[in-house]
């Protein structure tokens, strides 16, 4: 598969760029998604349902049992609650990285819209804003918000704020680089020349199971 330049990061938080979005959409999933062929009508991916409060801050989300990331560890609220809290505190030295994260949610910290993730059983979590925001849920269908495994993040040291984001394994296609829920795992990454992706055999969902064993995805850059 020619993609017309090479990615940036194998972080999904950590990207701006289209070209590492294609892959990942491959490899990393979300609460939601976007129904095939629209751009606006959000349907469920990794949560099966979702509640608004009335008030508009707070979003409930029932969550998908028996998925696994691609090492083998559960999806859960813990998984949710870690990749949230991860976004919505990133380290200074990486937030110029995460762009996302910052617009999305209007800041880090203190100052970002998500004011706390409730962890309400293995497989409920409740999200919950400062102040309403219309576009949150449809925002969450984009790359950057795709759940890594805590477990990955941690091994290949995502938000080491001591390292330089070319140092930090995670998000330069170390071994335990991407690793989501999706159809695709990731496979290596060789800078400049391809991108390699392979078929999750244990793939939560039957109906959208991988087709192809794998992609390899290379840069092309003449048109």
């Amino acid at each position: 598969m020619a993609l017309p330049g090479d990615i940036t990061r194998t972080d999904p938080a950590l990207i701006d760029d289209s070209n590492s979005s294609y892959v990942m959409q491959q490899v990393m999933e979300g609460l939601v998604a976007l129904k095939p062929g629209t751009t606006s009508e959000v349907v469920p991916a990794l949560a099966t349902e979702w509640d608004i409060s009335a008030d508009g801050l707070t979003y409930t989300f029932t969550l998908r049992e028996g998925v696994k990331f691609h090492d083998g560890t559960d999806f859960n609220a813990d998984a949710v609650k870690i990749n949230y809290e991860r976004w919505r505190n990133f380290p200074p030295e990486l937030q110029d990285y995460s762009y996302y994260a910052g617009a999305v949610f209007g800041g880090y910290g203190d100052t970002s819209n998500i004011a706390s993730v409730d962890v309400m059983s293995p497989t409920l979590v409740a999200i919950h804003l400062n102040s309403p925001s219309s576009s949150f849920l449809i925002a969450q269908t984009l790359t950057v918000f795709s759940l890594s495994s805590p477990k990955a993040l941690a091994d290949g040291k995502a938000d080491n704020s001591e390292l330089d984001v070319s140092k930090i394994t995670y998000a330069q296609g170390g071994p335990t680089a991407m690793v989501g829920t999706g159809p695709f795992k990731y496979k290596e990454w060789v800078v400049g020349d391809h991108v390699t992706i392979e078929k999750n055999a244990d793939y939560w969902n039957p109906d959208g199971a991988a087709y192809l064993d794998e992609i390899v995805f290379k840069p092309v850059a003449e048109e």
